[in-house]
């Protein structure tokens, strides 16, 4: 079986991306700014309570957003620094910073795409998040599934229809 092996370069992005998740993580874990629907208050896909996926929202199966499925290392490892994409300053970033920490919502919630860097969205007038909106709408929303412009996301790698509703729900959170 022949064997593949990584550029040097593309190895020391992925060393590096990985060591910043690791350092995210544990500078994160355990904040009150937690990115775990089940954390945040009212929101979620199934039932009438409050509280995480549980909470008040429409009907369907309620998603485990814990482990790979938690929005935090979603963001972190398919769209942020595990990605190597969406990271201040990044040449992959096209304007946006899904850094995970207690401001991403002033990044999504009614803020347009810039159109800087390599971005296909910049004539888009939606914001990534529509203020108000329950469940979320925006372009971040509609990246995940049909974009109206540029790249479904995450343009590398893939996530789960379950990784895609925990972000849905996450995104609920900040838009309520």
């Amino acid at each position: 079986m022949p064997r593949f092996s990584l550029p040097r370069s593309l190895r020391s992005t992925l060393l590096a991306g990985a060591t910043g998740w690791l350092l995210a993580a544990g500078a994160v874990a355990g904040c009150a700014g937690s990115l775990d629907p089940s954390l945040t208050g009212s929101g979620g896909n199934n039932g009438t309570g409050s509280g995480g996926s549980t909470g008040s929202g429409g009907g369907g199966a309620t998603a485990d957003c814990t482990g790979s499925n938690d929005p935090q290392m979603i963001l972190t490892t398919s769209c942020g620094s595990g990605a190597g994409c969406h990271i201040p300053g990044g040449a992959l970033s096209a304007g946006l910073d899904l850094t995970p920490d207690s401001n991403i919502g002033s990044r999504l919630v009614g803020v347009k795409s810039s159109g800087s860097g390599q971005s296909m969205c910049g004539s888009n007038t939606e914001p990534y998040l529509m203020a108000g909106s329950n469940p979320a709408t925006g372009l971040f929303i509609d990246k995940l599934g049909n974009p109206p412009c540029g790249l479904k996301m995450p343009e590398v790698g893939s996530i789960t229809a379950t990784q895609v509703q925990c972000l849905k729900d996450w995104a609920t959170t900040l838009t309520k």
